[in-house]
């Protein structure tokens, strides 16, 4: 029920970013860029999820340290938490070396 309701509320949002009268949130939260200030605020926004993705998976990582869990999910912790480490660097080091 969660996820329908979810979709339904993605596709709303969806709708509204099409609209003339849509304004610069709802443009940037469907991925409608209208200008580079749209994509900008987009890339920032980003940018701050990835932060706060990659500090609480942390968190998980050591409260699976911590705590005895089951091993399927303390190696699903481990991958999600590599997989951000490495994209995160590979990402940098895209845009340190693009300039």
């Amino acid at each position: 029920m969660t996820l329908l309701v979810g979709a339904v509320v993605g596709a709303l949002g969806a709708i509204f970013a099409r609209r003339g009268t849509s304004g610069d949130l709802e443009r940037v939260n469907a991925l409608e860029y209208a200008d580079e200030r749209d994509r900008t605020a987009a890339t920032k926004g980003l940018a701050a999820v990835g932060v706060v993705a990659l500090v609480l998976c942390t968190v998980q990582l050591v409260v699976h340290a911590v705590v005895d869990t089951d091993p399927v999910s303390r190696a699903t912790a481990i991958a999600l938490y590599f997989a951000l480490v490495i994209s995160w660097f590979a990402a940098n080091w895209y845009f340190v070396r693009r300039g």
